[in-house]
């Protein structure tokens, strides 16, 4: 006789199976440790999966990967041309776009935070480098549109690169950490404030390098201002010098009542 398997502990299962791949990696789990986390036997968890492989890609399928890009995607490009989130309308569709795609990652944390932290010995070991190269890449693509001064360099684009990888390394970590829903999300929001606040700065920089190069014959502010300091400074020493006795002068009036 065929066992029907049931849905309700098929799901419980893959729940299970995402938090232990999360928690240890995939190559150091095994069967024995998802049964338990499911409180289950290992008799009945093969009864759904055949294979630890086969349990895994059903815990972390490709279509979560595949959607996890397009909607950071969209977000991405829904940001515009604006140089500060604060810039946007309260009803911008990138706070909604924003929101739907922290509900994606808290709807399905655990397979989130494989695919992003605890990747190794599967096929998405690659995943995080190549997921930070696509955000660099879009990051560079709006940058030329709201800093078109900016030139990217090696330099700009490395620190760029490494931005994006610890972002996402830390919201790994932040899904990880905080197993209640608003701690996480309070959490992320945090990162992602200081985020974006680095990445404005670290534009704007980039962006105000290039304008003064293209520009050598006008003076840098920080010139402007040295300038006036530098005279401030002249005329404090002259003043000191011309309020001081000159060697000598306040003794001639005794010296000359001492002729008399």
């Amino acid at each position: 006789m065929v066992q029907v398997q049931k849905p309700h502990v098929r799901d419980a299962l893959l729940l299970a199976a995402a938090q232990t791949f999360a928690e240890l990696g995939f190559e150091a789990t095994t069967m024995a440790d998802v049964a338990a986390r499911a409180g289950s036997s290992i008799g009945n968890l093969y009864k759904y999966f055949a294979s630890k492989q086969q349990l895994f890609d059903a815990a972390v399928p490709a279509e979560l990967v595949h959607e996890l890009s397009r909607r950071t995607g969209v977000r991405m490009r829904a940001f515009g041309t604006a140089r500060d989130v604060r810039e946007l309308a309260e009803g911008a569709p990138y706070h909604a776009l924003a929101g739907e795609l922290l509900d994606y990652c808290l709807a399905h944390r655990a397979a989130v935070v494989v695919v992003l932290a605890r990747a190794e010995g599967t096929p998405y070991a690659a995943f995080s480098g190549q997921f930070a190269e696509q955000l660099t890449a879009w990051s560079l693509d709006y940058a030329r549109s709201a800093y078109p001064q900016l030139e990217p360099s090696p330099a700009f684009c490395f620190v760029l690169r490494r931005a994006y990888r610890s972002f996402i390394a830390a919201v790994a970590e932040a899904l990880q950490a905080f197993p209640t829903e608003a701690d996480a999300r309070a959490v992320i929001a945090l990162l992602t404030t200081n985020h974006q606040g680095g990445l404005k700065r670290l534009f704007e920089t980039q962006g105000g390098v290039d304008a003064q190069s293209q520009n050598p014959d006008e003076p840098s502010v920080r010139e402007h201002t040295a300038r006036p300091r530098a005279r401030d400074a002249r005329a404090t020493r002259a003043d000191s010098r011309s309020a001081e006795p000159r060697a000598g002068q306040a003794d001639r009036p005794r010296r000359a009542r001492r002729r008399r």
